[in-house]
């Protein structure tokens, strides 16, 4: 196949080279290119791959912490029953509280909204 043919000339005006003889004369500014393609795109990945690392990490400490809040409002809220002074049954609401938000969270965490 010619030059000619991909540039949609008619064969009369066609310059006569391959596109192999033409690929082969500029093969240093092609080879300079592909080069900084691939520089490029391994830039992007780096960066992408550092962005997940700090998602993650974040998100393992607002586990944590989240669950250190759950946590200390469900021993307060036990130990304020055991005393008698909080009703059993706002106990029992909270841990139905809970147990809902953690089963939100995990079903979320399993299937992702679109």
């Amino acid at each position: 196949m010619e030059i000619g043919e991909i540039m949609g000339e008619s064969s009369d005006k066609k310059s006569g080279k391959h596109i192999i003889e033409i690929l082969a004369e500029h093969e240093k500014p092609i080879s300079n290119l592909i080069d900084k393609v691939n520089e490029t795109i391994e830039n992007v990945a780096t960066q992408f791959l550092r962005h997940k690392e700090r998602d993650i990490k974040f998100s393992l400490r607002m586990a944590l912490v989240l669950t250190f809040i759950i946590s200390l409002i469900v021993v307060v809220t036990s130990v304020l029953t055991f005393y008698g002074k909080l009703d059993g049954t706002a106990l029992t609401f909270l841990l139905g509280l809970i147990v809902g938000y953690m089963l939100t969270f995990i079903r979320e965490a399993i299937y992702p909204p679109e």
